[in-house]
């Protein structure tokens, strides 16, 4: 196993990604190549399927997946990914030892999502509100 070769990391993003995101891989020198974009469905978010194949793709190819980007309201739609499918299908890599962090874009609609239905109830973040009240200071 470890006379192979591994690949180059990448990061996945759906194609609703903020613009700041292809000039950050350039700048941390990923390359724009090893921004691998997830198709989005009709409501703007980002299909499950397709990043499940690049993921597929990447763990065959041994490229290490640096991050995994969900958009929870992106700039232009305001559309949401769907977080909760895309942490099980995270777990479900990582139990066949394939491991990736998935990280939420949420600059533009984390706001809002405070108090969003968690599992089928209605909860209250307070840490999101309090931060949202009280911002950290330095």
């Amino acid at each position: 196993m470890l006379d192979q070769r591994i690949g180059l990391p990448t990061v996945l993003a759906p194609s609703t990604m903020h613009y700041s995101w292809p000039k950050a891989a350039s700048l941390l020198g990923l390359g724009q190549d090893n921004l691998l974009t997830v198709e989005v469905d009709l409501e703007a978010r980002a299909k499950l399927g397709h990043r499940k194949e690049i993921l597929q793709r990447c763990k065959k190819e041994m490229r290490p997946v640096i991050l995994d980007v969900a958009v929870l309201g992106s700039t232009e739609l305001s559309s949401v990914d769907p977080l909760a499918s895309m942490l099980a299908l995270r777990d479900r890599f990582a139990r066949d030892n394939f491991f990736y962090p998935v990280h939420v874009d949420a600059a533009w609609g984390g706001v809002l999502r405070g108090d969003a239905p968690v599992d089928g109830e209605r909860r209250r973040n307070r840490g999101v509100r309090q931060g949202v009240h009280h911002p950290p200071t330095s």
